[in-house]
């Protein structure tokens, strides 16, 4: 079931949204997502019903970026998943010093996104703007690059509505995992692996959410839709 933590990486919203995984037609977990204000992406994922008794999980997350360019400026995670409690942060100056505060620091790019920040930005700008776009790329220690690639617009039935969204596939290609950051979260830890083909569906009007947002990894299919669409 930790695998179905791998999903929330690809979830941000303008405004206070909810979101749902389902497996095998049983909820599995939910995300509640807010932003703070212009500067800041979090949120909250749960595991529900079967899936928390066989894997509790409620994690946190939280990053904030720059206004202008959407680069990360520092970072936290609050992690409860199995018997697994941990916390860690980090900030990045305006020069690319990366600084850990579990004492770890390295020089990463002046401009450098992870994850959470790439999604705000791909909800704030049209595909013109990013599109096939190599972005530098920090992941707890890891770095590389990191870009999405529009696939086709198309409409995605939401609640009792149809959505016309872009479909972007996200790719991620890590260089360097020396200064790698010792972390026992299972979303961190998987998300970048090189099998696992991203996904995610953005309403192409604005104001623009993650409509739909999946992966594929190990043959298997796991999906999270927008509970609502206002």
């Amino acid at each position: 079931m930790r695998i179905i933590i791998i999903i929330l990486t690809t979830f941000k919203i303008i405004i206070a949204q909810e979101y749902n995984i389902k497996i095998l037609g049983f909820n599995a977990t939910d995300v509640s997502q807010n932003n703070e204000d212009s500067t800041s992406i979090n949120f909250k994922a749960q595991n529900r019903g079967i899936f928390d008794f066989i894997w509790p999980m409620n994690n946190y997350y939280r990053t904030i970026y720059n206004a202008e360019n959407f680069s990360v400026q520092s970072w936290e995670k609050v992690i409860n998943q199995g018997n697994i409690k941990e916390e860690l942060g980090g900030t990045i100056d305006i020069n690319g010093k990366v600084e850990y505060n579990n004492g770890t620091s390295f020089k990463s790019a002046k401009d450098t996104y992870n994850i959470l920040s790439l999604i705000a930005l791909v909800q704030h700008h049209n595909k013109d703007f990013f599109d096939t776009k190599w972005f530098d790329f920090e992941h707890y220690g890891s770095i590389g690059e990191a870009r999405f690639l529009w696939s086709d617009s198309v409409n995605v039935f939401n609640v009792n509505d149809s959505i016309l969204c872009d479909h972007y596939r996200m790719d991620i290609n890590i260089s360097d995992t020396t200064k790698k950051v010792k972390s026992s979260d299972y979303f961190m830890h998987n998300i970048v692996r090189e099998d696992i083909v991203r996904e995610i569906w953005v309403s192409r009007y604005a104001p623009r959410k993650i409509v739909k947002a999946q992966i594929k990894i190990l043959g298997l299919s796991i999906t999270a839709h927008l509970m609502s669409n206002k």
